[in-house]
């Protein structure tokens, strides 16, 4: 069978990525089943499952386990196309790469050795429903998840803070991390039921995925979406997400927001990152016709920035926000202006706004002692 270098260079970075990330990567290998025209490629960390089909021009037919680290070694030797077939030398099965050279690795057909438990390369989910994606917008659904990836954090007890909450009873995506909370209402998403889905692995999903999208189904276990020549499959995390509409109300509009440049506000940001590390908090305050952030290292060195409102309308208020959160939020914004929210309360969290014709998205960020 014939195979294009470049998708099974992919293929087997991506199965790479997947396995290592598991604490016994040494001892999970690589499925190669050939069966009806085609080659699947399927990867598994026991948590995380990838799975492609490449179409092949072949009547050949076998199903082995191989070593990463071998199909590495050969993805360094191949340029082009080239050939893959099967065959036996004395009692050992092998996997023949022809392309200029021929480079020969030893096979397992014993797969159920490797893996007893068929379902994580099954390409299929038990007790499974089907997430209901706007006809025509999968690419705004996953722009929408990979916008909110970076305001969760693996380093709190709770594990569901290291993931993305899918939220069944207001059909919101979410992710915190307790400082930071963004929220995205996209219109006419429909989610059957509550799962919490790990951020970094959408993350790179999102980032690798190819083919034409076809489904998302969940069950209270597991996480599927579907591609035309890919499968991705993860363990869904514990759902204990905190009450985050305590926070945001039931309302998106409830309060009268105001209107700031995104691109002044980043620069703002910028300068004080690159003058004192983004672990500084800024002291920020909200002026009757601008906003000011003023910060000052352990040295005394100091810095005022100030941004213009464009419409200004509330009394001084006065709040301290860390510089990296305040960055990483306005960075997650597409749109400009943005609208800003602030409440009188100390301890009431910055709200940014971006609104669509397909989505509104919240960020808010909790403030720090000064």
């Amino acid at each position: 069978m014939r195979i294009d270098s470049k998708v099974f260079k992919n293929v087997i970075s991506i199965a790479d990525k997947i396995i290592k990330s598991c604490p016994s990567s040494h001892i999970l290998p690589v499925k190669l089943e050939a069966e009806k025209g085609f080659l699947r490629i399927s990867a598994t960390n026991l948590g995380e499952t990838f799975i492609k089909t490449i179409p092949v021009i072949s009547k050949e037919e076998f199903c082995v386990c191989v070593k990463i680290s071998d199909l590495k070694k050969v993805g360094k030797t191949i340029k082009k196309e080239f050939d893959l077939t099967y065959e036996t030398e004395g009692d050992y099965p092998m996997l023949v790469f022809k392309e200029k050279n021929v480079v020969k690795i030893v096979a397992d057909s014993d797969v159920e050795e490797h893996f007893p438990n068929p379902e994580y390369m099954s390409g299929e989910i038990s007790d499974s429903k089907k997430v209901g994606i706007p006809f025509y917008k999968e690419d705004v659904f996953f722009e929408l998840i990979q916008k909110i990836c970076f305001s969760t954090t693996t380093k709190n007890i709770n594990s569901s803070y290291a993931g993305i909450l899918f939220d069944s009873e207001h059909n919101n995506i979410v992710s915190s991390d307790i400082y930071r909370l963004s929220v995205v209402d996209m219109k006419d998403l429909e989610i059957p039921m509550e799962i919490v889905v790990p951020a970094e692995f959408l993350s790179f999903m999102i980032k690798k995925k190819s083919g034409e999208f076809n489904e998302m189904l969940c069950s209270s276990d597991h996480t599927l979406f579907r591609f035309s020549d890919e499968t991705w499959i993860c363990n869904n995390i514990k759902p204990e997400f905190p009450n985050y509409m305590s926070v945001v109300g039931n309302d998106f509009d409830k309060v009268e927001p105001l209107v700031i440049d995104r691109h002044y506000f980043e620069d703002r940001m910028k300068d004080m990152a690159g003058l004192f590390g983004k672990d500084i908090t800024a002291v920020t305050t909200f002026g009757n016709d601008s906003i000011s952030f003023q910060a000052r290292d352990k040295d005394g060195t100091e810095m005022t920035s100030e941004i213009p409102f464009v419409n200004p309308m509330n009394p001084e208020v006065r709040r301290g926000y860390m510089i990296q959160y305040l960055l990483e939020g306005i960075k997650s914004f597409d749109v400009n202006p943005v609208e800003i929210v602030f409440g009188v309360e100390k301890l009431q969290p910055l709200v940014l706004k971006e609104r669509k014709n397909d989505y509104v998205y919240l960020h808010m960020i909790m403030p720090c002692r000064i």
